[in-house]
């Protein structure tokens, strides 16, 4: 069992400090993204693979600090015709416009 809280402390308009340790960056993520988060960190080999697992995580972790985010994003991918950067990871290219 964890101590960390089921989901993360939300203060809207402020983004907070986030430790660049595992515990840190679990404690802000909900708690979907921590159980994909603390899955990656398991499979990860000591070195750059989980610096680079923790580098992206920690991203997502202060993002998810921003009010609205989903929103927003959603919105700016509509008006310019954008390509998520989670699409380009996944492999997937510009949606068709319609």
């Amino acid at each position: 069992m964890s101590a960390m809280p089921a989901e993360p402390p939300r203060h809207h308009g402020r983004v907070h400090r986030i430790p660049r340790t595992i515990e840190g960056i679990g404690a802000r993520l909900s708690r979907d993204k921590r159980a994909a988060f603390l899955a990656e960190v398991r499979a990860a080999e000591q070195g750059r693979e989980l610096d680079d697992v923790l580098s992206g995580w920690y991203a997502e972790a202060m993002l998810d600090q921003l009010p609205d985010r989903d929103r927003r994003r959603a919105r700016a991918l509509d008006r310019r015709g954008a390509v998520a950067l989670d699409d380009i990871a996944a492999g997937r290219g510009p949606r068709p416009r319609g």
